[in-house]
């Protein structure tokens, strides 16, 4: 019997640069340059998974990122919310630390940029 390849497709999390470029990406329709983006490979993801951080901004601002799920935060005092709750995990996590210092950037820049964070997973 032939082995089947699992097809493993990364997770990215993304911010617009601007809002035509968020309204473009509503329809799966960006270009080049619309979004700053973290693309995550499967082990980027279980590493960044295992920080806890998904589970803790979830249970603060009663979100849903999760496995095999689309979510989106586009409420500025959200972001900052989401902010501060990253500021402080890279604090006290040794693991997982340079990728949520690139996922505290994707905020950052959804802040600056009045746009939003896009999950999709």
């Amino acid at each position: 019997m032939p082995k089947v390849a699992l097809l493993i497709m990364p997770k990215y999390i993304s911010t617009p640069i601007h809002q035509e470029a968020m309204n473009r990406l509503d329809y799966d329709e960006c270009i080049d340059g619309d979004l700053i983006e973290l693309i995550l490979s499967s082990e980027e993801y279980k590493e960044l998974w295992d920080t806890q951080i998904f589970k803790k901004i979830n249970n603060t601002i009663s979100t849903n990122i999760d496995d095999y799920e689309d979510c989106s935060i586009v409420n500025i005092k959200e972001l900052e919310i989401i902010e501060n709750i990253v500021q402080e995990q890279i604090k006290i996590t040794i693991q997982g630390q340079i990728l949520l210092g690139k996922f505290l950037y994707i905020i950052k820049q959804a802040i600056i940029y009045k746009t939003g964070v896009f999950f999709f997973f």
